[in-house]
């Protein structure tokens, strides 16, 4: 496997439950013109797909933070 494909997957283990980084991966995303992160991936775009999960993990830890503050 890749480095940055690696790099990509520990920050979803680190920062996302398994269920979540799992369906983020599958999901057709708009910023992808509607394909998944793991398509873009295996078309060597990794780095694309590095720059948005760095605004889908800020996104996902700031609406947890807002139900846990409820």
């Amino acid at each position: 496997m890749k480095r940055k494909t690696l790099q990509i997957l520990q920050m979803l283990s680190d920062s996302l439950p398994s269920y979540e980084a799992t369906s983020w991966l599958g999901t057709p995303n708009k910023a992808f013109q509607g394909r998944t992160p793991y398509e873009l991936i295996k078309l060597n775009q990794a780095e694309r797909v590095r720059a948005e999960v760095h605004k889908y993990i800020k996104a996902y830890k700031l609406k947890k933070k807002g139900r846990s503050s409820k």
